[in-house]
């Protein structure tokens, strides 16, 4: 059966309609397109009534205003929306669900990221990201995660890990008894955990670790899909997401090579992955102005690999025990690429400080 969305847009149905031709297929996902009510109308029909429970997602645009006549003039936000129905969630008046931000405009995006980001679950733009195949695979993820969080909210049953398998998993189990709503859980898990290494990785940092350049590997997919398979996150969002277990990696190198993966050379880790699995691989170059090639993370601003030794660490901190720091590579800081105001952002002032003294030596 199809999941049920609701779209809240002040655009009239046809051009709604136009916005979501890639997403409202009928067979995994349908949409339902409303034009806003008035205020108080809107808060009835959706919590104090429960008409949201009908749906498994919910499609909001930022700004919603709308007239018919004096009576009927609607004029608020779909962030002030979107707050009122998490708090009916917390009063027990409604079933939590994924709440999605779209709009046309920049400045409202920008506008989200600065105060509303904890009410909604990801944001599109209208024109850009909002009708495409990747869109509806999250659309899709985040929905079944929130169903599934509905009925077991236990660590284990989320992850698919048991939490007695990594010191992290054990933090993020402590973090996550702390919450209450699906929406609480899936926020934290989303932009703290999967979107940010550590015990997780991405597919750029899967191939950084192991040393090796996956545009120039002609078997970089077949060590992925037939050797590191098991080694892939299947816990909640992973339809979306695709991450790896970094533990589980570093374990599988150690009994397999008998060596620590993070000490390892690019050249060694490539040399190593071709004779056990007999693959065309290439290793990562040494980049430019950098010197070592035991590539560990990808720079902040340009992905470029790098050892923590050949970066600056940014002044980010991380919010949570199990995420890495941050780095910006000296290749990409004593590039002509560079930008320099938005490097000087993200470091502290003794960084700033070597950063100046290598740019004035080359």
């Amino acid at each position: 059966m199809a999941l049920k969305f609701l779209y809240i847009d002040d655009e009239n149905e046809i051009r709604s309609a136009g916005l979501i031709t890639n997403l409202n297929d009928k067979e995994t996902i349908e949409f339902t397109i409303k034009q806003p009510q008035t205020w108080n109308k809107q808060k009835y029909d959706l919590i104090d009534d429960g008409g949201l429970d009908r749906y498994d997602g919910l499609l909001l645009d930022f700004k919603l205003q709308f007239s018919d006549d004096e009576d009927s003039e609607v004029k608020y936000s779909g962030a002030e929306l979107a707050q009122s129905i998490r708090s009916g969630v917390k009063s027990g008046s409604i079933r939590d669900i994924p709440i999605f931000l779209c709009s046309t405009e920049e400045f409202y995006i920008s506008y989200f990221d600065r105060t509303s980001k904890d009410l909604f679950d990801k944001n599109y733009k209208k024109e850009k990201t909002l009708n495409t195949e990747q869109t509806k695979h999250e659309l899709i993820s985040f929905a079944n995660a929130y169903s599934m969080i509905r009925k077991n909210k236990e660590t284990e049953a989320i992850i698919k890990k048991q939490k007695d398998q990594d010191n992290d998993i054990q933090i993020l189990d402590t973090e996550l008894q702390c919450l209450e709503t699906p929406h609480e859980i899936i926020y934290l898990l989303n932009n703290y955990f999967m979107q940010h290494s550590g015990p997780l990785i991405d597919e750029d940092l899967l191939a950084i670790r192991l040393g090796i350049d996956k545009l120039a590997s002609k078997d970089w997919e077949s060590l992925k899909e037939k050797f590191l398979a098991s080694f892939k996150y299947v816990g909640i969002l992973h339809e979306s997401y695709p991450r790896w277990w970094q533990f589980e990696i570093n374990n599988w190198w150690k009994e397999t090579f008998g060596k620590s993966l993070s000490i390892t050379s690019a050249e060694d880790r490539v040399e190593r992955l071709i004779k056990e699995f007999d693959l065309q691989l290439i290793p990562i170059a040494l980049p430019k102005h950098q010197h070592y090639t035991t590539f560990w993370y990808k720079c902040r601003l340009s992905n470029t690999p790098l050892d923590a030794f050949d970066g600056l660490r940014t002044i980010e901190m991380p919010r949570y025990a199990w995420q890495d720091p941050n780095y910006i590579s000296l290749g990409y800081l004593l590039s002509d690429a560079r930008e320099t105001g938005e490097a000087y952002a993200l470091l502290g002032p003794n960084e700033r400080e070597t950063f100046d003294e290598l740019d004035k030596e080359n």
